[in-house]
């Protein structure tokens, strides 16, 4: 008798235990929702008809896409590009090996001796080349790593295929809710508005380098990643890295994400590679 209620016991403590852990993973689901609601909310999910609005803009004498796309070159990782040209709207690539695995992502011109800021993820696997295309021409050679975040998704890439138009970068801290637009070099524009900013620190090469993280609103897909993040004036916020989905407690939650480095910390980096 003693032994059955005992027994009783340890059921009902057990049930409470289980009941407690549920109740507590529940919290923080809801508690992550709650923190993450107003940047996910108003995701924009139309990439052409978010960009309509700033379609009219002209910048340096070009349409507004047209300047963005000077200034994003497509990168490609994994496998050794042989040949690239032009076939009417379509660009054409052969490679060293024949049907490789490769992946294909965006680059953003920030200096005009070849120097493009691009998502760390997109140059995990070398070799990995950057290949710019201005009307009918096309060039590419292969790019070296300049610098790796360790703690972001950012890298800094140079390469000797000169783009004929770079990014100024913005100095501006954006208020919440401004307009910012992404590039990427095969998904096109699009548009959303600026959420916040953080900045995050690390080290490398001795020294201190810190990134400004910026989150966004607009729709990011698939080969946008490492293309820019720009103000309506054509001025760079940032480059598009990870964060479009992100996993917390098993639901899958969508945002923008860009990541920034200022021209200081640039010139650094310049400095450093020119001494090699």
């Amino acid at each position: 008798m003693i032994e059955k209620k005992k027994s009783k016991t340890r059921k009902k403590r057990r049930l409470w235990r289980w009941l407690l852990a549920v109740a507590v993973v529940t919290t923080l689901v809801v508690g992550v929702q709650y923190l993450l609601r107003p940047d996910d909310e108003d995701l924009i999910v139309d990439k052409q008809e978010s960009f309509k609005p700033f379609e009219s803009i002209v910048i340096e004498g070009d349409q507004f896409e047209d300047f963005l796309k000077k200034r994003t070159a497509l990168l490609i990782s994994g496998k050794k590009v042989k040949t690239a040209r032009k076939k009417g709207e379509r660009l054409s690539l052969t490679f060293a090996d024949q049907e490789p695995p490769y992946s294909l992502s965006s680059a953003t011109a920030v200096d005009e001796r070849g120097y493009f800021l691009t998502a760390s993820h997109c140059v995990s696997n070398e070799p990995v080349t950057v290949i710019v295309v201005e009307g009918e021409e096309v060039r590419f050679a292969e790019a070296r790593i300049i610098w790796k975040s360790r703690t972001t998704d950012i890298a800094l890439i140079c390469a000797d295929v000169k783009p004929s138009a770079v990014f100024s970068l913005s100095t501006k801290r954006l208020k919440k809710g401004s307009p910012v637009v992404i590039m990427g070099a095969t998904k096109g524009p699009a548009a959303g508005t600026f959420k916040r900013q953080y900045d995050v620190t690390e080290h490398a090469n001795g020294r201190e380098v810190t990134i400004q993280l910026i989150r966004h609103n607009a729709l990011v897909l698939p080969g946008d990643s490492g293309g820019p993040v720009a103000t309506t004036d054509g001025q760079l916020l940032g480059i598009t890295g990870r964060g479009n989905y992100i996993w917390v407690c098993c639901l899958m939650i969508k945002n923008g994400v860009a990541y920034h480095l200022d021209k200081k910390q640039l010139d650094q980096f310049y400095e450093a590679d020119s001494r090699k």
